[in-house]
């Protein structure tokens, strides 16, 4: 429905008009309202270009606070890697021997922003030297101990010099499946700022990780970064219920500048995964536009072509991902000779069973492929590997039937019946005959209280003992003898 309507224009003041005697002519009049719809428009889609690059801004400053979030997490995934394995060596080794100082002081040596100790029972901490510290006061064994593996922040540096707070990592140290102790790295925020340092904006923003138990940041960085001491300095209320909740998102904020004036900053924020923390980074609006507000009409235009094009490119990307993804899983877990589910799927499938019962392993094995490659070549080879397989997998389907080795197969199906089962192996023996190749099969069922291991030992020990059988038949050595335990007292 028009929100406008046209009024037909008097018969005298149209003979004005378009006589040319009047102020206006109709050409003038059509003139005006055009340049009044194409004005109306211009405002419009510099409005919406407006929201488009605040939107733009948004998702710029949201994507780079992901990727320092990830760049974060990753150097303390690092150090606790090596923080582990120092953990796992100490325990086995007394606290204040040499051998574990030697390993702290390794540790030291790997870490560009930490020093490590070793907390006791005793409230003490047990240096590379071999010395000990008294941290009553300053750390508790008794509160450390019942958080397990954790990282705390804002904490009194007990290794740490020249700084008033640090950040600690603690990994339990285990004997005989008892906590004895804590080993801990005492890091320094402003090192980790500055090994971090995210470039976002090309370095021109403020970052921090904050707290959100106590709001007071952890850690601060980035370019003016003094004016921003805590999450309260700012005054808003929705950001700070925001982060101590652990939420993401992106708001406007204000800050006081130098003169007394406030800024206007973009402020992006999401929860870190190592700890009760949230990184926050701002980038204030006039540098997040400065790149955009040069930009013509044309090129606001331009942009929305290049982000169809980028969302058409980006999802064939993730359609490449996928494929590439499934030929990896199939590549991982498929025998590409035979076509059969291999070893790897074996395993998974074997550990999804605790007891057997109802259960059966038929243990294969081709006859003669080792005489087969030497006097046809390894394509013949192939040729019968391809067709045992074939004929097991139409026999007992390819979702439980597994090429193990060279020339190894086992297949699982349901006991029903010894009867049905040996009908089904004497077709598949008879079909594999027909085409000339042998095979000699163990068949094991399953009970309840018998696991998955035991029943395909009762298959591979039947299976053995077929294939001696066959090779006593046709006056051959048996090649793969399976081998007998040997006497202890040998």
């Amino acid at each position: 429905m028009n929100r406008f309507k046209i009024k037909k224009l008097p018969a005298k003041l149209l003979h004005k008009y378009t006589s040319g005697g009047g102020v206006f002519t109709l050409f003038g009049l059509l003139t005006v309202l055009l340049l009044i719809s194409v004005l109306l428009l211009i405002t419009i889609y510099f409005r919406r270009a407006d929201r488009l690059i605040k939107e733009h801004c948004c998702a710029e400053l949201t994507h780079s606070t992901d990727e320092a979030c990830a760049d974060f997490e990753n150097i303390f995934r690092t150090d606790r890697v090596t923080l582990s394995m120092v953990a796992k060596i100490l325990s086995e080794e007394k606290f204040a021997s040499e051998r574990a100082g030697s390993f702290l002081d390794m540790y030291e040596l790997s870490s560009d922003f930490s020093n490590a100790g070793i907390l006791t029972s005793k409230n003490t901490v047990v240096l590379k030297t071999g010395d000990s510290i008294d941290v009553s006061g300053k750390i508790s064994y008794e509160n450390e101990i019942k958080k397990g593996e954790h990282i705390n922040g804002l904490q009194t540096p007990v290794l740490v010099n020249g700084s008033s707070t640090v950040i600690r990592s603690y990994i339990p140290v285990v004997r005989k499946e008892k906590q004895v102790g804590l080993v801990f790295a005492e890091m320094d925020p402003d090192k980790i700022a500055h090994i971090w340092s995210p470039q976002i904006y090309g370095g021109d923003c403020i970052y921090c990780v904050i707290d959100r138990a106590s709001g007071k940041n952890v850690l601060t960085g980035g370019y003016d970064s003094a004016k921003f001491d805590s999450l309260a300095s700012l005054g808003d209320s929705e950001l700070t219920k925001s982060v101590s909740h652990g939420s993401t998102g992106f708001r406007t904020v204000s800050l006081s500048s130098g003169s007394g004036d406030d800024v206007t900053y973009y402020a992006s924020f999401k929860p870190l995964e190592i700890a009760d923390w949230e990184l926050l980074v701002m980038v204030s609006k006039e540098e997040a536009l400065s790149s955009m507000q040069s930009l013509s009409s044309s090129l606001y235009l331009l942009l929305g072509f290049m982000t169809a094009i980028f969302a058409i490119y980006l999802a064939l990307l993730v359609i490449a991902y996928r494929r590439s993804i499934e030929h990896a899983e199939v590549k991982a877990n498929v025998d590409v000779l035979t076509g059969l589910r291999n070893r790897n799927l074996f395993e998974q499938y074997c550990a999804g069973y605790d007891s057997t019962g109802g259960l059966v392993c038929i243990y294969v094995d081709a006859n003669g492929l080792h005489e087969l490659n030497n006097t046809r070549g390894h394509l013949a080879g192939d040729q019968m590997l391809q067709f045992v397989a074939n004929e097991l997998k139409t026999a007992f389907g390819e979702e439980t039937v597994f090429r193990i080795g060279g020339d190894e197969f086992i297949a699982f199906c349901r006991d029903t019946g010894a009867t049905a089962l040996h009908s089904k192996l004497d077709a598949v023996n008879k079909e594999i005959e027909r085409n000339n190749y042998h095979i000699s099969a163990g068949v094991g069922v399953g009970a309840v209280g018998i696991n998955i291991k035991a029943l395909i030992k009762v298959a591979e020990d039947e299976m053995y003992e077929e294939k001696k059988r066959y090779y006593e038949r046709i006056g051959a050595e048996m090649r793969n003898k399976k081998e007998e335990p040997k006497d202890a007292e040998a």
